[in-house]
């Protein structure tokens, strides 16, 4: 499998965290916890964005030293391998509705503080091509806004 550039990484993490917010934002939690679907592609989301996050770990200078990222990481890790001991109440009412868009400023904040966006944005054009042929158009919609709060500086 060819190594990926890392801004790739950063877009999974930007179209999980998307994916996220539009599946939940109004819901309550016992709407989250009575649709067996959005619980399922809630913790795929945050799964994504452990693994992504894992891989950024290996480019030392793209998220720092900061812990948080290790605890991305950690978080994905018992969801993948601790399912059944998944709390649904900590993960709705923490980490979606606190740490996702807490997670999505870092994130811009991140990539505007980055000299060169070159290969971010070219990441962000690819995906959105990909996307396009799935028919992913509220993804693509949330990446171009990205691309323009970031571009602003």
């Amino acid at each position: 499998m060819p190594e990926r550039q890392p801004d790739f990484y950063i877009v999974d993490i930007l179209v999980a965290i998307e994916k996220i917010k539009r599946r939940t934002a109004s819901l309550s939690f016992e709407a989250f916890l009575a649709n067996e679907d959005f619980i399922d592609a809630t913790i795929k989301n945050l799964e994504v964005i452990g693994e992504a996050t894992n891989q950024l770990l290996k480019y030392s200078d793209v998220l720092g030293e900061d812990k948080k990222w290790r605890k991305i990481v950690d978080f994905r890790n018992v969801l993948v391998h601790f399912y059944f001991g998944i709390n649904l109440n900590s993960v709705f009412n923490s980490i979606v509705a606190k740490k996702i868009p807490e997670l999505e400023l870092d994130i811009i904040e991140l990539l505007k503080n980055r000299g060169n966006l070159d290969i971010f944005v070219q990441a962000v054009e690819d995906t959105k091509i990909d996307l396009a042929k799935l028919y992913r158009k509220d993804s693509i919609f949330y990446l171009s806004g990205i691309l323009k709060l970031v571009e602003k500086k």
